[in-house]
């Protein structure tokens, strides 16, 4: 019997068919069967589902001889299905690499639970993916299964059966099976997460779920739109049948409610003429499932969104349902020295322990479980007695709750007083922000109102004031008002969105003229403006400069152009100005020294007395400048370029490839500075006590090896796909290592989106503001053509280089040379030989130190620590004499590793007879240099040995 059933229905979807079912089969964990199910689809669908099966015996095909709809199709898949988990996967959609194992994983530590929530991404034409809004109801913190009343933010989740995997077991037991029609999953999931006594979360993406650009079969206009008026007929029947599951009545409702209204605003669903029978169909809904909410009234307006799970949050609640657990004490000991309880006392027992003696309460809420009936609704953590005065001081209406949040009983004052003892939650319609919150308290005693230990709503929190208002039009059946408010909120973001835009062009109009002011105030010599990555915050060769200029000349004050976003990043002692302000137009017009690794905004007008010094931001490998006029990835206005190049009067370089090319690439008068980076003097400076603070602050355990993957833009992709898998490569080198994943500043995102599973090994340090710090904290570095590699190989620490598609990269952006010929470490073209070179240990082996000391000796001839020096005194104090001599190579001490990866440089096998012949003459130090430089004059191009 396999692990999984995952059971695919199929119709006219040949074009993605195939994607689809081979992301099912390529999983690394293949215990698995595939049920293919044709709905008698008229393309190719069928012939495709067969020859899979022809190919490999784990696909089971169905060929349906008429067409039954996407809910017949699943359930001809349920009956067939032998697994111990089924998963449903529509056929334009696919898994994840690994997503499989990443569910086996998950479902071993939750014990097996009913059901597995897992997240999602929605994956667009363009190549764009975007992960769930909501993937923080996914989190795994806490008890590993949990019933829905636990964690009802799950309902925030998009509402379908294909992010779930579920019990055969249970879904048999339970009988449940898809309706015919449209919106087939609300009947479905709605049941299912309300009849599971265990739930459990996977916080990792393990379906791409695709967004065609002619939509799916909801966004068609149909009549058949008005199915879900029947579909939530059957979910109120399914609650009518379950008496224990009538708490959760108020919470459907409001939510069909929130559906009809989404439904209806959707342009293109409906057709012309029937808008206002959908509405009457509504209306009668609303009345027919009308279920009073009294507490709606009652319970106080909360935090909202993530605020609502802080700490602080936490916290008060654990507050809370501590001093709950001191009442319930007291009450007990009341209640039991009592004769007879008074007619104003209820008691409820928990579900998980008849026998349990009333008045006791359980202080750990998975504990407290003991052994629930399966596909109960909720399990009570604890009893509560709750006396006259308790129910007096808490106000008409209260309730008493089983405490699920910390397994503790708190009467209603108690928890509004303290935050409440229950987890309080975001609970949404699907696609609707303005949600109603849903606190979760469990199956509720409630007191001054219906018999004595029924089930009553769970606590619901008044939604904002646009939500009620729509769902009261929605209830009221009120069309021509709810179509006459849309149209006057459409007029109202037009009209604001031009007025905005007036606003801001008479803004800009007006720094303008600003500006032309200031240009003809004097030039300001004890002012220095400096900025990096159009306002990306304090990074780069700017900012060692700006810190050189305060150590160094002090009388020059120094600003620094930032966005809000990264003002944080830059220290206290410098000026912040935000680009576009009437202070930034101040500086550029007045600032003797304007400082930048990019272009400043190309309305500057560098006036006589100012100095701009362009410090670039790498040595290029890449075209640059005018070499991409040729080239199908350069998108620039090439004029616009060379008015701003004839702007500069220094131009920095950090070798003499980056001078040649400086030259050729930006031709003007600027001088060029032979100086060195800045940014990298701290690899030659920083110390082993540096090193391991930086370590520490990135969480990075000792004896780890760090690899830092840095990854540049591709100019010929829309979107940054990623290549590895890292989750892969992180399971396959182990424990011992982590992945510091470093997006590029153009890549709209992280490189990886780390689950719970992988958060410990693969570490998103995109947002981190200091690119030098991370290359201090890793052992090693992996990148394809970034700029990045020329300046990590002054730490004399192994690079390797990830490339699968130079070709392409080549052909559409250009290089200056092939890295192929020249690296410095070793290659690998796919994830199998990058995970051989570590596995091997090739990655820092006598090889690939024979090729970084190749690779130092041709681009890192002026980084020794003092370029930052040199660039102060020769551009901001004007001295061309007494500069900092260079450092040979062989004489740096570069910032050492972490003591468990600490690369050195081996000499090859073939260099030991000679330096044991000149051992007598020379120290071993000696022996080893002469040796290097013998193996790297070897390594060198012609030209430069």
């Amino acid at each position: 019997m396999p692990r999984f059933s995952v059971i695919v229905p199929a119709y006219q979807v040949q074009e993605y068919l195939e994607e689809c079912l081979d992301s099912v089969l390529t999983q690394s964990f293949d215990d698995l069967e595939l049920i293919a199910v044709d709905d008698c689809s008229p393309d190719a669908c069928g012939d495709l589902i067969d020859e899979y099966a022809a190919r490999d015996p784990r696909v089971r095909p169905v060929h349906l001889t008429e067409n039954g709809g996407l809910g017949n199709a699943r359930n001809m898949g349920l009956e067939l299905a032998r697994g111990d988990y089924l998963l449903f996967l529509d056929s334009d959609d696919t898994l994840t690499p690994g997503a499989l194992q990443s569910i086996s994983d998950r479902l071993k530590e939750s014990d097996s639970p009913d059901v597995l929530v897992f997240d999602y991404a929605r994956t667009f034409w363009t190549g764009e993916a975007e992960r769930n809004q909501f993937r923080a109801e996914l989190h795994e913190q806490g008890p590993a299964s949990f019933a829905l009343a636990d964690r009802p933010g799950l309902l925030r989740v998009l509402m379908v059966a294909w992010n779930k995997a579920y019990s055969r077991e249970f879904i048999e037991r339970q009988d449940f099976a898809f309706p015919s029609g449209y919106y087939e999953d609300t009947p479905w999931t709605y049941p299912v997460l309300m009849s599971a006594s265990s739930i459990s979360t996977l916080d990792e993406v393990c379906v791409h779920y695709r967004q065609r650009r002619q939509g799916n079969i909801l966004s068609t206009t149909s009549r058949k739109h008005f199915d879900l008026f029947d579909q939530y007929d059957r979910v109120f029947a399914f609650l009518d049948a379950r008496p224990e599951l009538a708490g959760w009545r108020p919470v459907i409702y409001r939510r069909m409610i929130d559906h009809f209204g989404t439904v209806f605003t959707r342009p293109g669903r409906l057709p012309k003429g029937c808008r206002a029978e959908f509405f009457r169909r509504a209306r009668a809904h609303c009345r027919k499932y009308r279920t009073p909410d009294a507490a709606l009234s009652r319970t106080p307006a909360r935090p909202r969104g993530i605020a609502a799970r802080s700490a602080a949050a936490r916290n008060a609640a654990a507050r809370a349902a501590a001093t709950a657990v001191a009442k319930a004490a007291v009450t007990d000991e009341t209640a039991s020295s009592t004769s007879s309880p008074t007619p104003a006392t209820t008691t409820g027992v928990a579900q998980g322990g008849p026998g349990r003696p009333q008045g006791t309460s359980a202080t750990d809420g998975s504990a407290a479980r003991d052994t629930p009936a399966r596909g109960g609704a909720t399990d009570a953590t604890a009893t509560t007695a709750t006396t006259a005065t308790d129910n007096a001081a808490a106000g008409p209406g209260a309730t008493t709750a089983f405490g699920t949040a910390a397994g503790a009983a708190a009467t209603t004052a108690d928890s509004t007083a303290a935050g409440a003892a229950a987890r309080t939650t975001p609970g949404t319609a699907a696609e609707d922000n303005d949600a109603l919150r849903i606190a979760a308290a469990g199956p509720v005693v409630t007191v001054g109102f219906g018999a004595v230990g029924t089930p009553a709503a769970p606590r619901i929190a008044a939604p904002s004031p646009r939500t009620r208002l729509r769902q009261a039009l929605v209830r009221l059946g009120s069309h021509r008002t709810y179509r006459t408010l849309a149209l006057a909120q459409a007029v109202r973001r037009t009209v604001t969105g031009r007025t905005r835009a007036v606003l801001r062009i008479t803004r800009s109009a007006a720094m303008q003229l600003h500006y032309r002011i200031q240009l003809r105030l004097p030039v300001r010599d004890n002012q220095a403006v400096f900025a990096a990555y159009w306002g990306r915050g304090y990074s780069c060769n700017p900012a060692a400069l700006e810190a050189k200029v305060r150590e160094l000349a002090p009388h020059i004050r120094t600003l620094w152009l930032t966005t809000p976003t990264h003002a944080h990043t830059v220290p206290t002692g410098t000026r912040r100005l935000r680009p576009g302000s009437a202070a930034y137009w101040s500086a550029l017009a007045r600032a003797k020294y304007l400082v930048n690794n990019v272009n400043f905004d190309h309305r500057l007008a560098k006036r006589p007395g100012q100095v701009l010094l362009q410090t670039q931001h790498g040595t290029p490998l890449k075209s640059m400048g005018l070499d991409l006029q040729d080239r199908p990835a350069a998108d620039m206005d090439f004029e616009k370029l060379l008015a701003n190049t004839d702007k500069w009067d220094y131009l920095l370089s950090s070798n003499r490839h980056s001078s040649l090319v400086w030259g050729k690439a930006y031709p003007s008068a600027y001088t060029t500075l032979e100086h060195g980076y800045p940014r990298n003097d701290v690899f030659q400076t920083a110390t082993a006590g540096d090193v391991a603070r930086i370590r520490e602050s990135l969480n990075i355990p000792e004896g780890t090896t760090a690899v830092l993957y840095a990854p540049t833009h591709r100019d010929y992709r829309r979107t940054q796909r990623l290549t590895l898998d890292l989750e892969r490569i992180a399971r396959s080198l182990g424990p011992r290592h982590v992945i510091l994943t470093r997006a590029h500043y153009f890549t709209n995102g992280p490189l990886h989106h780390a689950s719970s599973h992988s958060s410990a090994r693969i570490v998103d340090v995109s947002e981190h503001h200091s690119i030098e710090s991370l290359c201090l904290a890793s052992d090693a570095l992996v990148t394809d053509y970034s700029s990045l590699m020329f300046d990590y190989a002054n730490l004399d620490r192994p690079i390797v280089l990830h490339i699968d598609d130079w070709e392409a990269y080549e052909a559409a952006r250009g290089t200056y040379f092939d890295i192929r010929e020249f690296p410095p470490g070793a290659i690998a073209r796919n994830d199998d030989e990058l995970i051989d070179i570590f596995r091997t240990g090739h990655w820092r082996g006598s090889r690939s130190a024979q090729l970084r000391a190749a690779f130092r000796a041709r681009f890192c001839p002026y980084d020794d620590g003092f370029a930052a020096e040199r660039v102060v005194r020769r551009v901001f104090l004007g001295q061309t004499e007494g500069l900092p001599r260079f450092v040979p190579l062989e004489d740096r001490a570069p910032a050492p590793a972490s003591g468990s990866t600490a690369a050195t440089s081996v000499l090859p096998a073939q260099q030991d007879a000679q330096t044991t012949a000149h051992a007598p003459a020379q120290t071993p130090a000696q022996a080893t240099a002469q040796a290097t430089a013998q193996a790297v004059s070897d390594l060198l191009p012609a030209e430069l040995r």
